[in-house]
Parts: C-alpha cells; sequence; structure tokens
C-alpha cells in the first residue's frame, strides 16, 4: 500500500472516531466518507439516502466482466470514550468501540488503491449505516441485485487473536438473533386490596424462570440455542397502586435460523398459556432481527488462498455467539466474512478501553487487494469451464445424431433383408413343392431366423463401435450441482 494512502486513511480514521453517531443517525459519517471519496479518487459514486458505494469500472461492459463488492460498516455505540486519546470522541455517550471507523478507513484505502492501480473486475466499494442493530444491511441488499453482485466480502476487527492474521471458517460464523418483547397487561387496585386487581408480576415471573428450560430443550440441528434477559419492568413508582403492566425484554440467539424460530414459538405458547391462566392480556413483539451469517465455501477458500500472497490465515474453529447482518448479502449472493487479528492482549471490542488498532489497516487493505485476485483467478476458471461444457455439450450432440443414423441404418438393412428373403426367393406353387431347412421353408428360414441372429450381431457391433455411454440433461445438471 502507497505510504501517501496509508497516511490518509489512518488520519481519516481518527476523524471518524472524533465524530461518532448511533446506528440510524450517521449523518455526518456517511457526508464525510462520502466527500472523502470524492475528493480523492475518480470513482463513479451513487448516493442512497443514508448509504453509499463507489465503483470501479474496468470499462468492459458484459457478461464476462466479473463484478466483486467490499462492504465497510460506519455506525458507532452508545458508549462513553474513556480513553485520554488525541482523537477522543467528541460526543457524550457515543463512541466508535467496535471499530467500524476502522472498518470504514480499510474500505477507503482499498478505493485509493485500486483508483490507482486498476483491477480486471468491476469493484464496488460499499458503505453501510446501522449494522448494530441490524438496519443496515437490510435496507442494502437492493444493491446486490441491481448491480448483479457476483461476489461481496468484509472483515471485521477481532481481539484475543494474533495481530494481522486472518481468521475464516465455512458455513456459520455468527448466530442468529432478534429481539423479543412480551408485554402483559391486567387490572390496577389499590395495593392494600391485590386481590381486586389482576397484577402480572406472578405470569412474569414464570416466563423468566421457564426460559432455561424452553432454550436447554435438544434441537435436531445439534446448534447451540441462548435466552437472555435483558429489562423486566413491572408497574410503577406508587407504592399505593399494585401493577398491572408488565415487560419482558429478551434476547434470542440461535445458531441456525430454523431453531430461532422454534426457540420463539415456544416461548410465545408458554408466555400465552401463562396470561390466559390469570386473565391478563398478552402481546408480542420483535425487533432488532439478525439472520445467520453464512459464509460461502468457494469465498471462504479463496479467504484461505490468501496464504499464497503472504499472509497468516487460520482456522475459525467456532462461530461467534454474536449477530452480524452481512448474514442478509450473503443470502443473495457468495461471499464470505473474515476476521482481522488485532493482538491476543489488545482489548475486546465494545469495551471502554477498546480503540481501533491502526497497525492493522494496511493490512485489511492489502488482504482485499489480494481477494480481488483470487477472485479473479476463480471467475477465469469459471469462463475456461463453461467454453469446457459447450463444447462438450456440442460433442454430445454430435454424438446422439450419429448414433441415431446408426440406428436408421441398421433398422433399413434388417428391413431389407426380411423383405428380400421374404419375398424376393419366395417359392412359387405349393407347400409341397417348397425347399426346407430344419423343417421351415427355405424363405421363411432366410427372413426369420437367420434375420435374426444377423441382427443380433450387427447391433452388439453397432453398439461396441459407434455408441458411447454419457449422461444426459438432469443426471448431468445434479452431478455438476454436487461436485
Amino acid at each position: 500500500m502507497q505510504k501517501r494512502h496509508l497516511e490518509q486513511v489512518i488520519s481519516l480514521r481518527r476523524e471518524l472516531h472524533q465524530h461518532p453517531e448511533p446506528s440510524g443517525e450517521e449523518r455526518w459519517t456517511k457526508k464525510r466518507l462520502l466527500a472523502f471519496i470524492s475528493e480523492h479518487t475518480k470513482l463513479e459514486i451513487c448516493d442512497r439516502g443514508r448509504w453509499f458505494y463507489a465503483v470501479y469500472r474496468t470499462g468492459n461492459s458484459g457478461k464476462n466482466t466479473q463484478k466483486i463488492a467490499f462492504r465497510a460498516d460506519f455506525d458507532a455505540l452508545r458508549m462513553e470514550e474513556n480513553l485520554e486519546l488525541p482523537h477522543k470522541s467528541r460526543h457524550i455517550g457515543i463512541a466508535h468501540k467496535c471499530g467500524h471507523d476502522g472498518h470504514s478507513a480499510i474500505l477507503a484505502g482499498l478505493a485509493l488503491e485500486i483508483d490507482r492501480q486498476g483491477a480486471e473486475a468491476d469493484i464496488f466499494f460499499l458503505f453501510q449505516f446501522g449494522e448494530e442493530n441490524g438496519s443496515g444491511a437490510k435496507e442494502c441488499t437492493v444493491f446486490i441485485d441491481e448491480n448483479k453482485i457476483d461476489a461481496i466480502y468484509a472483515l471485521h476487527n477481532m481481539s484475543d487473536m494474533e495481530c494481522k492474521a486472518i481468521y475464516v471458517r465455512d458455513g456459520i460464523t455468527h448466530y442468529t438473533s432478534t429481539g423479543m418483547i412480551i408485554e402483559l397487561t391486567g387490572s390496577p387496585c389499590h395495593a392494600s386490596e391485590p386481590e381486586k386487581g389482576r397484577n402480572p408480576a406472578r405470569a412474569l415471573a414464570q416466563i423468566v424462570l421457564e426460559l432455561e428450560k424452553i432454550a436447554g430443550q435438544k434441537n435436531d440441528s445439534g446448534g447451540e440455542v441462548l435466552c437472555t434477559v435483558i429489562q423486566i419492568a413491572l408497574g410503577e413508582e406508587a407504592f399505593g397502586i399494585s401493577a398491572s403492566k408488565g415487560r419482558l425484554l429478551l434476547t434470542l440467539r440461535a445458531e441456525y435460523e430454523q431453531e430461532l424460530i422454534i426457540l420463539q414459538n415456544a416461548i410465545e405458547r408458554y408466555a400465552k398459556e401463562k396470561a390466559e391462566e390469570q386473565q391478563l392480556q398478552y402481546s408480542v413483539s420483535y425487533m432488532d432481527y439478525f439472520p445467520e451469517t453464512r459464509n460461502h465455501h468457494e469465498s471462504s477458500n479463496a479467504v484461505r488462498q490468501l496464504r499464497r500472497h503472504g499472509f497468516t490465515v487460520r482456522e475459525l474453529e467456532r462461530p461467534f455467539r454474536t449477530s452480524e447482518d452481512f448474514g442478509y448479502y450473503l443470502k443473495k449472493t457468495k461471499g464470505a466474512i473474515f476476521y482481522l487479528g488485532n493482538g491476543y492482549q489488545y482489548p475486546a471490542i465494545h469495551t471502554a478501553e477498546y480503540d481501533f488498532n491502526d497497525q492493522i489497516i494496511e493490512t485489511g487493505v492489502e488482504a482485499f487487494k489480494a481477494l480481488i485476485k483470487q477472485q479473479q483467478q476463480i471467475f477465469k476458471q469459471k469462463q475456461k469451464d463453461i467454453m469446457s461444457n459447450i463444447t462438450t455439450e456440442k460433442e454430445k450432440n454430435k454424438q446422439i445424431k450419429k448414433e441415431v443414423r446408426a440406428s436408421l441404418l441398421l433398422y433399413l438393412a434388417f428391413f431389407l433383408w426380411w423383405y428380400c428373403t421374404g419375398y424376393g426367393i419366395a417359392e412359387a406353387g405349393t407347400p409341397a413343392t417348397y425347399h426346407y431347412v430344419f423343417g421351415l421353408p427355405m424363405w421363411f428360414f432366410l427372413s426369420t431366423v437367420v434375420g435374426y441372429f444377423l441382427f443380433c450381431i450387427a447391433s452388439f457391433i453397432v453398439v461396441k463401435m459407434v455408441f458411447t455411454n454419457f449422461e444426459l440433461g438432469e443426471e448431468e445438471e445434479e452431478k455438476c450441482h454436487t461436485r
């Protein structure tokens, strides 16, 4: 990476850190990033309101141009900045404690490099709002369809990992999760006469005590299921009134989406049952949903191939329990998210001691650049395979026509033999004057018995010399899908 570009993006990162904005409120951040790309590159920019993307185009249009995307998130957390930094947050109660300022700086650095060095594919740089509450990727997925993206990649910085090392895995990398809100409403009464009202306290307590049992039930997938109590709210600060309203906030989390649905349904059934038993009104709602994040093997394997470019790449043994909205994109197209180590002793994300590690910015940019090359190799191999398949199809069609002609000629030869021997040499007169072979008239023996054996022998020779065994239609298609 050019030294000047590295200095520019480190400066940008620290500027973003000083002006953090929470999910859905990232107006200054988005404006600053857009201005940086406009000022320092000639990339095409598409402003979509709360988010935007820039595009490097090869100038080659058509089906043979690959489209590769990279995503960075830019929202911050509602946390205090307690560190005394030169670039300390200027906004009370808001700070970049997940490193999204660094993610955006890395993507901006990639934009600088590609703008200068070029690429053999169309490269898309997606800057996304609202990752922390799952709203960003959900809105931005239209980007995948509109631009027909072939593959999308992202990285996340992670502590307790070797500094500058890359970690990746196939399949599930982040759990699916959702926020669940259960509301129970009874009727108020004087605190001295609680029997005259309907207080939801008991029902709420029963639900909370049952959660561990519900979440602990075995599931078919063998994936982990979690249920965390976030808040319990009951009544008002009025000692003379028995509570009539209760609210329970939960975070439900599962390794697989199907198990999350099962967990939701089980909790809903139990809560509804307790509400009905105690004559309480019941309602449930959900928010902050995250799908499972599932890497595609082809894409995560491309990340593994970064070893060839000098990177340290390690296998991530287990998925993270945390959720990541990048999963929305991976439902639309191939791609992968990988993790860039901050260091084993580096402060963890979402803690007061954390600040993004600027030492990994260059590694992130270079990893993305190497991924472009890897993705291009995949694309070129696919193009070769397509051409090979086309050639194979032409050869198949040619062989089929050859076999049809051979079959027709064989049938015609048999017909001529049968006709000529059956009618051409048929003897005149009565059966008493016929020549016989094994008790059969000569013409019948030749046309039917001899003709049958000759046809069998000829068919065997033709099948051996002309016919070829190969897969047809759906069988061939299934074979391709299971390679």
